[in-house]
């Protein structure tokens, strides 16, 4: 019996050691396989010859995809083992009416009443002479039952007209005074946010998590550094300033790009024309890295938890 036994909990733990594996073996696949990314790009100094398509693949095509942007129409397609998708899988369309149903119903005339519902409605119809009468006996057969009348209804109009006069000016005065007091609680609101926020950027744990962040960000692009790159891009403005400030706005990240980019500032034509190609591998385990680091560190999770309890 405690064979038997010994048997049975050495099969079971045969079995849970063989789905930890499985289980460490996909942990790494998902961890250190790359996805494979290819990025092409062309202009040609007009925004209709702009082309660009973004390719991606992941563990011999178990996973890829392509978006591609041609003769200015988008398109897109992806894989998934062997299952595919693409913009070109429409559904169904509608089945066609039947044409003879359609020529019927266009043909079928519109049914005129019968001779009896004329008649009814001729019968219910009142006659024209009872509507003369009518309206005479209303008057009382006097004209100055017609002036007085007038009279009345020009000077309710007229009191009608004053009110919704007076009552035009109140609402605006409302606004604006709901429009200032708003603008007043606005300009608080401000002030106490300027206030709150300066506070707590010149807190020294703060300023050392936000040190961390910068650092760790640092880290995490120059893992994801494209390893082949060529970038050739010749641009220009009508305002040469612009053009200036472009340049020098690029020359904060042109020591990361600088040795795959060529870049020629054009300050004498509005152009924009160049090619881009970027093959870069991206795998799950730089992000953990960066989740890793910043989760570690005591003035990040400080900074967390401030930042959740305060509210702007």
């Amino acid at each position: 019996m405690i064979h038997i036994l010994l048997l049975i909990l050495k099969i079971i733990g045969i079995i849970l050691l063989a789905l930890l594996a499985v289980i460490l073996a996909l942990l790494l696949v998902l961890l250190f396989v790359p996805v494979r990314c290819t990025v092409e790009a062309a202009i040609d100094n007009t925004p209709e010859s702009a082309e660009g398509v973004i390719r991606f693949r992941w563990l011999f095509y178990l996973l890829a995809g392509e978006a591609a942007w041609r003769d200015g129409k988008f398109s897109w397609k992806f894989r998934a083992a062997w299952k595919k998708f693409s913009d070109e899988d429409d559904p169904d369309p509608a089945p066609d009416p039947d044409p003879d149903q359609v020529s019927v119903s266009a043909s079928a005339p519109v049914s005129a009443p019968a001779p009896a519902e004329r008649s009814i409605k001729n019968e219910d119809a009142p006659a024209a002479g009872t509507v003369r009468t009518d309206v005479s006996s209303g008057s009382g057969g006097s004209p100055s039952g017609h002036s007085e009348t007038a009279a009345g209804n020009s000077d309710e109009e007229r009191v009608s007209r004053i009110k919704r006069f007076t009552d035009r000016i109140k609402s605006s005065f409302r606004r604006i005074k709901y429009t200032f007091q708003h603008l007043y609680d606005k300009i608080k609101a401000l002030n106490h946010k300027k206030e709150y926020i300066s506070r707590f950027l010149s807190n020294e744990i703060h300023k050392k998590a936000f040190s961390r962040l910068l650092r760790e960000i640092r880290g995490l692009l120059r893992r994801l550094r494209p390893r082949r790159a060529a970038i050739d891009i010749t641009f220009g403005f009508e305002d040469p300033s612009t053009t200036g400030y472009t340049l020098a706005g690029i020359s904060l990240i042109y020591p990361v790009i600088g040795e795959y980019t060529n870049l020629t500032p054009d300050f004498e034509h509005r152009v924009l024309k160049g090619n881009l190609f970027i093959r870069e591998k991206i795998r799950l385990v730089y992000f953990l890295i960066f989740a890793w680091n910043m989760l570690l560190d005591r003035n990040v999770r400080t900074t967390y938890r401030h930042l959740r309890k305060y509210k702007l």
